[in-house]
């Protein structure tokens, strides 16, 4: 197959990357009935608890973030608990005590957690499990509660939630090659991008500072790129477990 090298530098974002089947869990000897997490929202995630409350594999739910970035994120949840949030950054399938992000409990009936946090700069692109919990009575972090603490904790009630956090790195650039079956029409585009390939799993499409503008899984034949502002840009095609990239200009 024919080869052509890119004369702009790309970044690499990797989506291959398989979670370890070693993590702990937390333990919740009374159940988690009315005390569980509710509702979950970081960047492009926004998950809403199903009616079974220890369902907590939601690996499948992906935050897109960029390294060195700020990002709001608010927890919902009820009968007293409190919140705590790990992201599993050295990919070790453990949750360290200095990956906790987030931890607080007040004194509410229902609470909802807002806050800020900053995924470190030094990051390498990749997938991370992010683990959330919700515990009766504790900010689900400190030792001194009587009522469960730490991401694999014995908590009294209470629940927890996985999801995966995807990191793209932009300081992680190097010369890469494209395969030049991925072709893209017409280029430059103004309303619709056409994709001859139909293989494609998923595509996103990234600003030259690597922000994440646009994502579609199992993508038609034509994106609309209508609402992009005009410039340059890289679409990211994966399929078979493969990434290429190609570059495009919006007029």
């Amino acid at each position: 197959m024919k080869k052509s090298i890119s004369t702009l530098l790309i970044m690499f974002v990797s989506t291959s990357m398989v979670f370890g089947q070693n993590f702990c869990s937390p333990v919740f000897a009374l159940g988690c009935f009315n005390w569980n997490t509710q509702y979950v929202s970081v960047s492009n995630l926004s998950f809403t608890i199903g009616s079974d409350c220890m369902i907590w594999d939601n690996t499948s739910d992906t935050a897109k973030v960029n390294a060195g970035s700020n990002y709001n994120m608010t927890i919902s949840n009820g009968s007293w608990c409190g919140a705590g949030v790990w992201i599993d950054y050295n990919n070790d399938n453990s949750f360290d005590t200095s990956e906790n992000v987030f931890h607080q409990y007040t004194a509410n009936q229902m609470n909802t957690y807002s806050f800020n946090f900053t995924i470190p700069s030094s990051i390498a692109s990749g997938n991370y499990r992010m683990r959330v919990i919700s515990g009766w009575g504790t900010d689900c972090f400190s030792p001194s509660s009587t009522n469960g603490f730490g991401p694999c904790g014995s908590y009294q009630y209470g629940n927890y939630n996985d999801f995966t956090i995807s990191v793209s790195n932009t300081t992680s650039i190097e010369w890469i090659v494209l395969d030049d079956d991925k072709t893209i029409y017409p280029n430059p585009v103004s309303f619709e991008l056409n994709i001859s390939n139909r293989d494609v799993n998923e595509i996103n499409i990234f600003n030259l500072n690597g922000k994440l503008l646009l994502s579609e899984k199992n993508p038609s034949q034509k994106i609309n790129v209508s609402e992009i502002p005009k410039g340059s840009y890289f679409i990211e095609f994966i399929y078979g477990g493969n990434v290429v990239y190609k570059k495009f200009i919006k007029n």
